[in-house]
């Protein structure tokens, strides 16, 4: 896939700076990026990279991004110590800025979707997204979580991340 990048063709007018030096214009401030939280998400990068093999995040759709972005935020806000869940959460952000940037990939149909089961149904120690009213799809184990979420009713659900909730 060719992606184009504004602003660094050959093509980008010329800047001169106060000493006479010129180099192309660039509509970019890359040097205001904060480098503490640039560097903490390329070591989630690296980790990532180490368990599920390079740019194996490519493959993966930005509504599974952001859904994995927002279990780790709602992890940070519970008090959850056992991972850095605003280093996930940020490289989960970019990866879904990346993914819908470059219009990759699409939701696929062959993924393998969590089972909805009734809120009856639900498991003790497990987190849970709603998916209507009454009834939910499990998102994964919690371990150790201090403060439980509170659980809600939902009268009407259009989107996929209406609710969490855990059962005590």
């Amino acid at each position: 896939m060719s992606a184009v990048v504004k602003g660094v063709a050959p093509d980008a007018p010329t800047a001169t700076n106060a000493a006479g030096g010129k180099q192309s214009a660039s509509p970019y401030r890359c040097d205001l990026l904060p480098p503490l939280a640039s560097l903490a998400v390329a070591e989630v990068l690296a980790h990532g990279a180490e368990k599920y093999g390079a740019n194996n995040w490519h493959k993966i759709p930005v509504e599974d991004h952001l859904n994995h972005a927002l279990a780790h935020i709602f992890a940070d806000r519970a008090g959850d110590t056992q991972d850095s869940h605003l280093e996930h959460a940020a490289c989960r952000i970019f990866m879904a800025l990346e993914q819908k940037l470059a219009g990759r990939p699409k939701p696929n149909d062959e993924k393998a979707e969590p089972r909805e089961i009734r809120e009856s149904e639900m498991k003790p120690g497990v987190l849970y997204q709603a998916v209507r009213y009454g009834w939910v799809k499990e998102i994964g184990p919690i371990k150790d979580w201090p403060s439980p979420f509170i659980r809600w009713k939902l009268v009407n659900s259009n989107t996929a991340y209406a609710a969490l909730f855990r059962v005590p």
